[in-house]
């Protein structure tokens, strides 16, 4: 039998990856999750497609729709191929940006203010802190949930901290590069699972289609994800 041709970068990831691939595969609950993962993408891409206004604050906010779908698909892969801080870094920009998404699609005023402030007044009035203490003023339920996720996010994965380094510690080593690890494996799906299942229902609440098969599509997920919901019961 041939050898495998040698990588020609200096870190590669494909044995990595394979080996968290074998613990999914052999994890029903861990298929479930990736199933759920799968199903939940799929449903932001085709809310996407089928949704029929193409006014510009509408089409703003498909794209901050889009920008989940992409975060949330480069978590897998991060998680998938063992960058643990990345992958939570990339899961904490998923919660900060359908927080944004909920605020600006149910305040035409600030979806407005929002797409034409200066940088700097914009991070000023909606960068994450205000954006999360917006939503709790106007009783948003989740919003402390959110806003202990996001911290914890941050503290151990977004921010360079002493807490941090043991996200990428084994046994007292800190590994320089990717690394299996089943645990912080079964805790990243999840984890991102529970950021999709928030922001989905975000999305859905803006899709504007009376496309029969679409409907019917929709109707399928909906009824999917609240056994999720209920598996969850914090979100919502």
């Amino acid at each position: 039998m041939d050898k495998p041709a040698p990588s020609r970068y200096l870190v590669d990831e494909n044995l990595i990856e394979a080996e968290h691939e074998k613990m999914i595969s052999s994890d029903v609950h861990a298929m479930e999750i990736i199933k759920f993962i799968n199903l939940s993408l799929d449903f932001i891409d085709k809310s996407i497609i089928y949704d029929n206004n193409s006014s510009k604050n509408h089409v703003d906010l498909l794209r901050l729709s889009v920008r989940i779908f992409n975060s949330s698909a480069a978590t897998l892969r991060l998680i998938r191929c063992g960058y643990w801080q990345a992958s939570f870094t990339l899961i904490r920009d998923v919660i900060e940006t359908s927080s944004l998404l909920l605020l600006l699609s149910e305040d035409s005023e600030s979806l407005n203010e929002w797409v034409s402030l200066e940088e700097k007044e914009r991070k000023q009035k909606y960068g994450a802190v205000k954006v999360r203490m917006r939503l709790e003023q106007l009783g948003n339920k989740s919003a402390k949930r959110i806003r202990d996720a996001y911290n914890a996010l941050s503290l151990y994965a977004a921010h360079p901290t002493p807490e941090g380094f043991h996200v990428n510690t084994i046994n007292g080593i800190t590994q320089r590069g990717p690394f299996v690890d089943q645990i912080k494996l079964n805790a990243s799906i999840e984890e991102i699972a529970i950021r999709l299942l928030d922001a989905v229902y975000i999305v859905d609440t803006l899709i504007e289609s009376n496309d029969h098969e679409y409907m019917e599509y929709r109707k399928k997920y909906i009824k999917y994800a609240k056994k999720w919901e209920d598996r969850y019961p914090s979100n919502g």
